[in-house]
């Protein structure tokens, strides 16, 4: 199973790995990729307005801006606008926080970054290739366990199984160290991507209700208002309160499904405020998925898989089991041809 498994399916597992890696990255290959795009002059603040009011400046006709979206660090502040005549077509203008300069626009389709998000995702395969990275993604998991039965040692002890064996070889070294240094934390991150390539089954196992979060997420996704009745400044003033400390990340504009604003802070578990248009009431919310007073486990699952706010330690793990794919591909194929030649030389002519 071990040895088959991977053979067939090295290919796969090296690309899901990679680009994996590149996600976690994605930052620093996203300000290499577009430099234009993060040529912000500082971390100042212009009025929300302002920043809405220069995104529009932009918008082609029938576009409406849907969110705003701070960086969490040193970056271009983004506004999305979405086209409701275009089947909620978006683009996203990125603007220089300090001066609301507009840095470029671009599409969700356009750019390195998302491609490598599609690969991941899908294998940019259509309909059905989220699927598929579910199953590769227990494929793998299967590896790993098995992986592990083979190179548990017999005897000698934990310690000496990960030293380097005199006379096996640099891949023999490399695919069994290498393979049980990373196998834990390679598998936590097939089977975390394994639930999110099968969000119906996961819901089922977690004993989540998708159908609250759907709706709610449906009415965020519809077409923005064309005119909200709140101007944001006074919406954000609004929510403050019922968030004093946290930093404000994301500010959703009230759709035709939904009245509500939505303000989302940088804090652990999301925290989210709702400011109806009409009234200006504001009311603590529930981020998305979320259970009732706490963060859901598909949040926590999600967390885990791509490393948003788990720290640097754990972002580093996931980028070099990202990469362990491709070693443990390339070594256990020279492994497999070995053995494979060796015995064809053994056998009687």
């Amino acid at each position: 199973m071990h040895k088959w498994g991977g053979l067939l399916l090295a290919a796969v597992f090296v690309l899901i790995g990679l680009s994996g890696t590149a996600l976690v990255i994605d930052d620093g290959l996203d300000r290499l990729t577009h430099p234009r795009r993060y040529a912000v002059t500082g971390e100042g603040h212009q009025s929300y307005a302002r920043y809405l009011a220069v995104g529009r400046t932009v918008a082609q006709r029938g576009e409406r801006a849907a969110n705003i979206v701070r960086p969490a660090g040193t970056g271009p502040l983004t506004v999305t606008l979405v086209s409701p005549s275009a089947g909620a077509a978006r683009r996203f203008v990125y603007l220089d926080p300090a001066t609301a300069r507009v840095l470029d626009v671009a599409t969700p389709d356009g750019g390195v970054m998302r491609l490598v998000h599609r690969l991941h995702g899908s294998l940019l395969v259509p309909a059905i290739g989220r699927t598929i990275v579910g199953w590769v993604g227990l494929t793998l998991a299967l590896s790993c366990l098995s992986g592990l039965v083979l190179w548990w040692p017999r005897s000698g002890g934990i310690r000496r199984a990960f030293g380097w064996r005199r006379g096996a070889g640099p891949a023999t070294n490399l695919h069994h160290v290498a393979g049980a240094g990373i196998a834990l934390p390679l598998l936590v991150l097939a089977l975390t991507g394994a639930w999110i390539s099968f969000p119906n089954v996961a819901a089922v196992l977690s004993g989540e209700d998708r159908t609250r979060g759907a709706v709610r997420l449906a009415g965020m996704l519809a077409p923005p208002l064309a005119r909200p009745a709140l101007a944001i400044d006074t919406v954000v003033a609004r929510a403050r309160p019922l968030a004093p400390a946290a930093p404000l990340r994301t500010i959703i504009l009230p759709t035709e499904r939904s009245a509500d604003w939505t303000l989302a802070y940088d804090t652990q578990p999301m925290l989210t405020v709702a400011v109806a248009d009409d009234s200006g009431v504001a009311a603590r919310g529930l981020a998305p998925g979320s259970a009732a007073g706490g963060s859901s486990v598909g949040q926590i699952v999600r967390r885990v898989h791509d490393g948003t706010g788990m720290g640097r330690v754990w972002n580093g793990v996931i980028a070099i089991a990202g990469i362990a794919p491709t070693l443990l591909g390339i070594t256990g194929v020279v492994l497999w041809w070995r053995r494979r030649a060796s015995r064809a030389a053994s056998r009687p002519d």
